[in-house]
């Protein structure tokens, strides 16, 4: 009998340590690995939303409000560019790269070839020198780093009523995640030893 309740005991402390184990791995999975990914995600699917919105109402005569409303909330920009990359409205809700005339053009084309619809994440590489004086700082100097920011275009062509062919334009600057992640990771260092002791109370 002893021996029976010895070994529940045990099968508690194994079935507790497990069930928090596997916990503390989709934890791991979704707010660590994949944290990158599932803001992409959603950062993609909410301006695909706001270009719905946008094509849904291109012919209304109050389409500019619209578009510096969408591109406040989506932290983004939004154009509405012409066959010769000629913009006829723009909203800026955040601080955005200026796109040339020339680069819209061949947006507008490259959409149109592309079945009317472009989605691509660039990058935009921080080349800023390093000035390093020589000086005796205290402390570990972290060595300099290129810094490299990730935009997201969207693209999509729409027929306005009067028949002529005109190309939406979104863009929006992905936050970099890594200062996120770095903070998740070590709360989930205290989440595992605090729910790894809290298994262990509650099987005992």
């Amino acid at each position: 009998m002893k021996a029976d309740r010895f070994s529940i005991k045990w099968k508690l402390y194994a079935y507790l340590i497990g069930f928090v184990g596997i916990m503390l791995i989709i934890l791991w999975i979704f707010q660590v690995v994949s944290l990158e990914r599932f803001y992409k995600g959603i950062k993609t699917s909410s301006i695909k939303k706001a270009a719905y919105t946008i094509v849904k109402n291109i012919d209304h005569k109050e389409l500019d409000q619209l578009l510096e409303r969408l591109a406040s909330q989506n932290d983004m920009a939004a154009k509405i560019v012409d066959a010769t990359g000629q913009v006829l409205y723009e909203a800026a809700g955040a601080p955005i790269q200026i796109i040339p005339r020339s680069e819209l053009y061949a947006y507008y084309h490259k959409t149109l070839e592309g079945g009317g619809e472009a989605l691509s994440f660039i990058n935009e590489e921080d080349i800023r020198p390093f000035i390093h004086e020589g000086r005796a700082f205290i402390g570990k100097m972290p060595p300099y780093e290129k810094k490299v920011m990730e935009s997201l275009i969207y693209t999509q062509m729409v027929t306005m009523n009067n028949g002529v062919q005109v190309m939406l334009f979104l863009t929006t600057r992905l936050t970099p995640v890594q200062a996120t992640v770095d903070t998740l990771r070590v709360q989930l260092i205290y989440i595992t030893l605090i729910l790894l002791v809290v298994a262990i109370l509650i099987a005992f």
